[in-house]
């Protein structure tokens, strides 16, 4: 078996006064993943206390880049270290409880996510000749509304999360765009909705793009899959962690 905890930063400045905050300009453990990487190298101590009572061998995996675009899962496991692993068991800090208690999740758990960058190209002109110009930023505020409305519609109940994070375009207040992009994250739990998505998104963008004169580059790449917990793993963990008198 392995037990898996995740120890990279966010590129978030921390404004605290604490002993422990981060001491490298503009990064933190935003995500409480500083507090993972200790729980884990606690727990290699306590195992290499009782490693003689052990039934079985246990793989320690500090995973990296837990939330980026190219996963850190992804390369761990396509370099083997998933190799003779029969089950795994992560931990993720939650706000929602209290220090002391331990939560529990069954089935879908963690969603995938898709860090996707959408590139609409236009024509720069003058402001004051603007039937000269293809206005990029005109196309992807119209993608904004249109994706956002669509994404909701197809959901119904579904459960994601689509997030326009930066929209950036033009660089003078007198030019027309002649290029505007969007990085959007997308999170969900069920593919085959991820697949109708991503075929409606490119729909979508196509259409603006071609009726405004311009072109448009849809970057769709697969970050992380969603967490799905065995509910056999999942029933003996709770069961044993029960047993332990600190809870």
């Amino acid at each position: 078996m392995a037990l898996r905890a995740d120890m990279d930063a966010l590129p978030i400045e921390e404004k605290t006064d604490l002993s422990f905050k981060s001491k490298i300009p503009g990064q933190m453990h935003a995500c409480g993943h500083d507090a993972h990487t200790a729980i884990l190298l606690s727990v290699a101590k306590i195992l290499k206390e009782n490693e003689k009572e052990l039934k079985c061998r246990v793989r320690l995996i500090f995973q990296p880049a837990e939330e980026c675009g190219v996963s850190g899962a992804e390369m761990l496991v396509k370099n083997g270290v998933m190799d003779g692993v029969n089950h795994i068991i992560c931990t993720h800090c939650e706000n929602d409880l209290d220090v002391g208690n331990l939560g529990v999740c069954y089935g879908d758990c963690m969603a995938a996510c898709i860090p996707l960058t959408i590139s609409f190209y236009g024509k720069t002109s003058h402001a004051a000749l603007p039937q000269h110009g293809i206005d990029a930023n005109a196309m992807a505020v119209e993608a904004y509304t249109m994706l956002k409305n669509t994404v909701n519609e197809i959901a119904g109940n579904t459960p994601y999360i689509w997030n326009v994070g930066r929209i950036e375009g033009g660089h003078v207040h007198n030019v027309v765009s002649g290029k505007c992009e969007m990085d959007i994250s997308f999170r969900f739990y069920d593919m085959s909705f991820a697949e109708r998505i991503e075929e409606k998104t490119k729909e979508i963008c196509e259409g603006i793009a071609k009726k405004h004169g311009g072109k448009v580059e849809v970057n769709w790449k697969m970050s992380i899959y969603p967490v799905h917990n065995d509910e056999k793993i999942t029933a003996d963990f709770e069961k044993n962690v029960k047993m332990q008198e600190f809870l």
